[in-house]
């Protein structure tokens, strides 16, 4: 049986915690009073919203006696759910694969912006069509101002 008080309790002691360390992060690591404000209206917010909208309706949901089961929904679902699960781990392999090939090649981001900078932007057809588009961009929102449509 699904414990609902206990999860629900659970998510609102993590809101809570979330509200104390950016209260500690405001005092003593000189964060911003945004951190900490975001941190309770996410507290005020969502533990009702999370109550309402997804614990009770969960609950409700395992508190039926009757369930009307088809094998052959159930059958789609799981394979539907394998099929996301099989991509998600290729989409993570993949990730690492990347990263582990960035890291080892010496990369960085420094290194990327002095390459884009100098190789990009120093062409001269790329800044042809890049100043093209400026130009169409500023005389379209010039058109659109003086019609009145914005």
């Amino acid at each position: 049986m699904y414990d609902n008080g206990l999860q629900c309790c659970r998510y609102v002691l993590a809101l809570f915690v979330n509200v104390v360390a950016a209260l500690f992060f405001m005092l003593f690591a000189s964060g911003g009073v945004g951190i900490f404000m975001l941190s309770i209206m996410e507290f005020l917010i969502f533990s009702p919203c999370a109550f309402l909208f997804w614990f009770r309706p969960v609950y409700k949901v395992n508190t039926v006696e009757t369930y009307s089961v088809s094998v052959p929904v159930a059958l789609l679902m799981t394979v539907c759910a394998i099929t996301f699960t099989a991509a998600f781990v290729g989409m993570l392999l993949s990730l690492l694969k990347v990263h582990r090939l960035y890291r080892g090649g010496g990369f960085s981001i420094d290194k990327a912006r002095q390459e884009f900078t100098n190789g990009v932007m120093a062409d001269r057809n790329v800044q042809a069509a890049a100043g093209a588009a400026a130009g169409a961009a500023f005389n379209q929102a010039a058109r659109n101002a003086t019609t009145g449509r914005f």
